[in-house]
């Protein structure tokens, strides 16, 4: 689900990207994703090299997982803008 006139998130390959220039989006989507199809704890270190393992990136690292675990924690905004404009509805 999206917003009208949002554009749809779109995860890619790595390719020549760091870790740090993968969108938190992409990150998230593919989060998602991974619980869905994997028998995962959400947010357990198997979740985040899971998500890394899609990006073909190897190492867990102290810097990695704290940012990804930010990244997975923060609720897209314009999610909450949705839920918070079908609520006044």
């Amino acid at each position: 689900m999206r917003i009208k006139g949002q554009e749809p998130i779109k995860p890619r390959r790595r390719g020549p990207r760091t870790f740090e220039e993968i969108p938190p989006g992409e990150l998230r989507y593919v989060g998602q994703h991974v619980l869905k199809t994997r028998d995962l704890e959400p947010l357990s270190d198997e979740h985040l090299r899971a998500i890394l393992e899609i990006f073909d990136l190897k190492r867990l690292t102290t810097q990695v997982g704290t940012t990804l675990l930010e990244i997975l924690e923060r609720q897209d905004e314009r999610l909450n803008d949705l839920a918070y404009s079908e609520k006044g509805s």
